[in-house]
């Protein structure tokens, strides 16, 4: 990993959208992803997504992308067309930051329980990655958001939805929490894989784990996973895009932004040859 290939998901951090923008830009930052929902109040003050996505330039930084909502699919048919017209929606904000990539979870049910469920997320995920299509989006499903627990399932998913922009992020707290495991790392999982989180965890047994509470920074010495190695893996399976740290933390987010967006760089870099 190289520091060019750092970026950080700013849902680790709490403010305004501007103080985001200026608290990764002073912490050197190039590069951020956001939750839609800490975009859309800067937009209700009149400003649009031209302006925000000119606030990101000023300050030499670039959207990646984004995320708002998971996919609807065991649902009503009135409430699946209006999570549909949620997801484009957000899939077009993101677009006009200039991303290119939207990570969706799935239902929060049983998998156990639901009908023919590879195929009808396969179908579900191809129609939607062909609607964000010209809007330059990749779709990227995240595992253990969801009803899709494994990284295995999910690149299963990515490669029979047929569509080319569609994809898989992997993050190291749900790999570390659900049942897929390091013989999981295969060529023909990690080829799907087209953005990745970076965060460590506690030394716990996973089934005790919580995939948020329990994140470390990946400077934690007591952090449960060798992340060199398995990012190495990643990269050695083509790889080449962007690592952008995620962190569900009350002590991060109790600090002002600026302070909590250097803490999260400076962790990270020990990751950078």
């Amino acid at each position: 990993m190289k520091t060019e290939q750092l970026a950080i998901n700013t849902i680790s951090l709490r403010g305004d959208f501007r103080q985001l923008v200026e608290a990764c830009h002073e912490a050197g930052f190039k590069a951020m992803e956001f939750p839609a929902w800490q975009v859309r109040p800067f937009l209700e003050t009149g400003a649009t997504p031209a302006d925000a996505k000119r606030l990101l330039d000023e300050r030499g930084l670039r959207c990646i992308g984004g995320f708002e909502d998971n996919l609807t699919l065991y649902a009503s048919p009135e409430e699946v067309v209006a999570n549909r017209e949620k997801l484009i929606g957000t899939a077009r904000l993101l677009a006009e930051l200039g991303a290119t990539t939207q990570v969706v979870g799935t239902d929060y049910l049983d998998i156990t329980k639901l009908e023919n469920p590879t195929e009808r997320y396969s179908q579900a995920f191809g129609e939607l990655a062909a609607q964000v299509a010209p809007l330059g989006i990749d779709l990227l499903l995240e595992f253990n958001w969801g009803a899709v627990k494994t990284l295995p399932l999910a690149a299963q998913i990515a490669r029979q939805s047929g569509a080319k922009n569609m994809g898989v992020l992997f993050d190291p707290a749900h790999f570390y929490c659900t049942p897929t495991k390091f013989s999981d790392l295969t060529t023909e999982n990690l080829e799907n894989v087209r953005h990745v989180h970076v965060n460590n965890m506690k030394r716990k047994p996973a089934e005790l784990s919580d995939c948020n509470s329990d994140r470390l920074l990946p400077d934690d010495p007591s952090g449960a996973l060798d992340l060199r190695t398995l990012f190495a893996l990643i990269e050695a399976n083509g790889y080449k895009g962007m690592f952008s740290v995620e962190m569900f933390s009350e002590e991060l987010w109790a600090m002002p932004p600026k302070g909590a967006a250097a803490r999260i760089y400076q962790s990270a870099l020990v990751l950078c040859d």
